[in-house]
């Protein structure tokens, strides 16, 4: 993920795939896991990183 202020890493493992991501400074932090042997929309990964780190969305 490259978002101006924001670094992350994900992983994946068999039936799953984590995510975490935090700013710089550390005051926000996000980790978030997906079951993907039951995932319906692989494209949701964005939605939790807007919702944890764009302001327009807070």
């Amino acid at each position: 993920m490259r978002h101006h202020g924001v670094g992350g890493h994900n992983g994946r493992m068999s039936g799953s795939y984590v995510r975490s991501a935090a700013t710089a400074d550390g005051r926000r932090v996000l980790t978030f896991r997906v079951d993907t042997d039951t995932i319906a929309d692989p494209h949701l990964e964005p939605a939790p990183l807007a919702a944890g780190f764009c302001p327009r969305t807070w």
